[in-house]
């Protein structure tokens, strides 16, 4: 990769004085060192947390005047079972590491819709990030939490479609980069102020993407001139372009076709209306779930040059599927993305290159604990049996599989779901037509779903073992990075979570494994025809059904609106208690504690639902996973709940947003280091090698 100097966001950055700032967040925010949201480190933080909370729990007031024997005897009066978010600042930090190592030239403008945690905000203005905003609220948050910094951090506003009295409050505080797809939008923009500096969203092609943004946003190419002819009517700067490929794009080409068509409107905008631009906008869309960041194949296996096909998939006749089978990882899409960049838009042009990263940021950096307060089985009548499935049994087949047999699974339930769809008598053209869109559809949510459950079963098999903290400062640096050799040798497989088709691989048929993997792709993809299916079907229901105390009017909204994967985990109890403590500078770190238990991997699962506690039907978490058998007052755990989870949380029914427990899992030794960034290590390696 070619490297860059510094980029511009952190060229004023003074490592030294940011790493005291950062010191201070952990101080002011009450966050623990030795803590992470994955590994043993999530282990250690839960245990604590859990722990004083039974101990700074007090008797309620409605039980003070109860009368005698209302209550029975011996109920635990403070049962502790709020669910909370376990937030690692640490992954944040090396997030932003990884950032400027694959993308050096480009400047990330963190998009606060993602999460607008004030401590997350914070930690990434003092790393030298800026921001993204939508909506003046956003604005106020940053230039609050910044006020006090050294740095300020620039804002664009990146919403197309803005209201007045959130324009003219931008431009009052100083924001001059705006974003419009639309005639309106800039004649509005021109009559607030003719200081505002015009960045025109585009279309793009964003198949594929988790979340796509296209059918709402971005000015198509028949406007292009038009719009310009506009801004150059009204008196208003065109200084760039923008677009956005998506949320959670897994497809490096996607980026490519708009970057073109960027280069375009910057060589027409000067030919044909005299406009300098200087900036592009490459939006957001970069994957940051634990599972995304590197590909097992091009870092682990050892398989002939042959059966690699970078950023593809081998399934057709050639070796190469279809363009929308692609599914790249982050590292796999910096490393396509970044030389186009500096090819159509050199670093001596003058252009700069922003960013809108935001769930690659935090995604990872949040894993939220749920409690069981209600399960019942399948059972109507004495003859019902829990059906067990082998959890080491089902984690070797997987482990042996070969990224072929792999590949074969995960487009296996196309052909199914066809047939299945096939047997539906609808009738009609236009219905037939209809229904052949919802099924192309359903198949691409389906093969993602199926492709992040796999790799979040092999990545999630060396981070559950792993204690970040104490690992060195290169695992500080990429803690999401592929595991060292000697972390290769310390993994432990287990199908927990997973869905039950995936794992089974066509035991029970092929009609109900079509029905069941759609239903696990989520609800809001199947709500109507199969969830009705699944419901009304005794044998289609999971053995057994757990409700957790969160849904998806709150933490699981992004099963709704952003088509995310959950794999729901047993929170195991351990023994030895954890304690605390302030270290020198004090920052409360988790002491030595007794060392955990060997981490075991039950040995019979059963297929469960996972349900919300929300009253309403559409509040299922997950469908046909494999759980052990767990009590009301157990816990689960999922990861990757960082980015669109809090941030559109509700209180429906009364529920209120979970709590949030903040841990670090890096050093604050490595603090420098890391803020300093890797064009820095890489110029101390320079001085060695000519010493």
């Amino acid at each position: 990769m070619v490297r860059h100097g510094r980029s511009i966001s952190f060229s004023g950055i003074d490592e030294v004085e940011s790493k005291g700032i950062l010191s201070k967040v952990l101080i002011d925010n009450g966050v623990y060192l030795g803590g992470s949201a994955i590994g043993t480190g999530l282990n250690r933080a839960t245990r604590y947390y859990l722990s004083e909370r039974v101990s700074k729990a007090s008797i309620p007031e409605h039980f003070q005047n109860i009368e005698e024997g209302v209550i029975n005897n011996g109920v635990d009066l403070t049962p502790v079972e709020d669910s909370f978010y376990v937030i690692d600042l640490g992954i944040v930090v090396s997030q932003v590491y990884q950032w400027r190592k694959y993308f050096p030239r480009i400047e990330p403008f963190y998009a606060v819709k993602c999460n607008p945690d004030p401590v997350i905000v914070r930690t990434l203005a003092v790393l030298g990030c800026n921001f993204d905003c939508a909506s003046r609220e956003e604005i106020r948050l940053v230039q609050d939490i910044a006020k006090d910094l050294p740095r300020q951090p620039d804002i664009i506003y990146a919403n197309p479609s803005k209201a007045r009295a959130h324009l003219l409050e931008a431009v009052c505080k100083g924001i001059r980069m705006v974003t419009f797809d639309n005639a309106e939008e800039i004649k509005k923009c021109a009559g607030i102020s003719k200081k505002i500096q015009l960045i025109l969203r585009i279309v793009t092609d964003d198949r594929g993407s988790q979340c796509r943004l296209s059918s709402k946003f971005g000015a198509p190419r028949a406007k292009w001139r038009p719009l310009l002819a506009t801004a150059k009517k009204c008196g208003l700067e065109v200084i760039g372009v923008s677009f956005h490929v998506g949320s959670g794009c897994r497809d490096g080409t996607r980026y490519e076709l708009a970057l073109k068509d960027a280069r375009e409107i910057f060589d027409l905008a000067k030919k044909e209306y005299g406009f300098n631009m200087s900036v592009l906008d490459i939006g957001g869309g970069f994957p940051g779930e634990t599972h995304s960041l590197w590909n097992p194949q091009e870092e682990i296996d050892e398989e002939p040059e042959s059966l690699k096909k970078e950023g593809t998939e081998q399934g057709s006749d050639d070796g190469v599927s279809e363009e929308s089978d692609r599914f790249m990882f982050f590292k796999e899409i910096a490393e396509y993305v970044a030389p186009i960049i500096d090819d159509l838009f050199p670093e001596d042009s003058g252009v700069r290159v922003i960013g809108e990263p935001g769930r690659f940021f935090v995604a990872a950096c949040s894993t939220l604990c749920c409690n069981v307060i209600a399960m019942r089985t399948n059972e109507c009548d004495g003859t019902f049996e829990l059906e067990p499935h082998d959890d080491q049994e089902h984690a070797q087949r997987l482990s042996e599989m070969t990224r072929e047999e792999e590949l074969e699974l995960v487009n296996g339930p196309k052909n199914r779901m066809d047939r299945t769809i096939r047997n539906l008598s609808l009738g009609g053209t236009e219905t037939e037509t209809v229904l052949e869109t919802m099924v192309e559809e359903l198949q691409s949510y389906s093969r993602l779903y199926a492709r992040q459950n796999l790799s979040q079963q092999e990545a999630d098999a060396y981070n559950d073992v792993i204690d970040i903290y104490d690992e060195d400062f290169e695992t500080a640096a990429d803690i999401l990075g592929a595991p060292t050799e000697a972390q290769t040798k310390n993994m432990k497989h287990t199908v927990e979570g997973m869905t039950y088709p995936l794992v089974a691989m066509d035991k029970d048929g092929e009609e109900t494994d079509a029905l069941i993997t759609l239903a696990a792709a989520g609800e809001a993809a199947i709500n109507g025809i199969v969830m009705q299916a699944v419901a009304d079907s005794g044998p289609l229901q999971d053995d057994i059904a757990y409700t957790i105390n969160n849904s998806v009017y709150s933490a699981f909204n992004n099963i709704m609106f952003d088509h995310a994967t959950v794999r729901p985990r047993v929170l195991r109890e351990r023994n030895g208690k954890v304690f605390a403590s302030k270290t020198v500078d004090g920052i409360l770190e988790f002491d030595a504690d007794t060392m955990p238990d060997a981490f075991q991997v039950n040995q019979q699962l059963y297929t469960s639902t996972v349900f919300g506690n929300t009253c309403d039907s559409i509040d299922v978490v997950a469908r046909s996973v494999l759980l052990p058998k767990l009590e009301v007052g157990d816990w689960m755990y999922f990861q990757n709940m960082g980015a669109y989870t809090m941030a559109a949380s509700s209180n429906f029914n009364g529920f209120q947003p979970s709590e949030k427990f903040y841990v670090c899992s890096v050093q604050p030794e490595y603090f420098e280091a890391l803020i300093a960034g890797p064009d820095a290590e890489d110029n101390e390696e320079e001085k060695k090698d000519s010493a």
